[in-house]
């Protein structure tokens, strides 16, 4: 499949300064492949404003599109899916190194 990417010059957190928790609310992924960063930001009207900012944690995205479908920016998504096969690489092997630390440097 791919890897969901945001483009932040389009997501409304980033761009807009609006909160938006549309991609995060219909990952289907039981671990969430998309969370928030919180951050302080002043808005068209000056007032300081906490915003919800997207990630992609790339180790779990499955790549389904889902959030890609329903991001509600008109036009060009902010959010799509990419082919990543390279990154996707780095992170299972990042994941194996991982998990040969926890057992000691045994692989199985």
């Amino acid at each position: 499949m791919g890897l969901a990417v945001i483009n932040e010059d389009l997501c409304l957190p980033y761009a807009e300064k609006e909160n938006c928790i549309v991609c995060e609310e219909c990952c289907p992924t039981p671990r969430k492949s998309i969370v928030f960063r919180t951050r302080e930001a002043v808005n068209a009207d000056g007032e300081v404003i906490v915003i919800k900012e997207p990630h992609v944690r790339k180790g779990r995205c499955i790549g389904c599109g889902i959030c890609e479908l329903k991001c509600p920016v008109e036009g060009t998504k902010a959010i799509r899916i990419v082919r990543d096969t390279e990154q996707r690489g780095e992170d299972f092997q990042e994941s194996r190194s991982r998990q040969r630390r926890r057992r000691g440097g045994v692989t199985m």
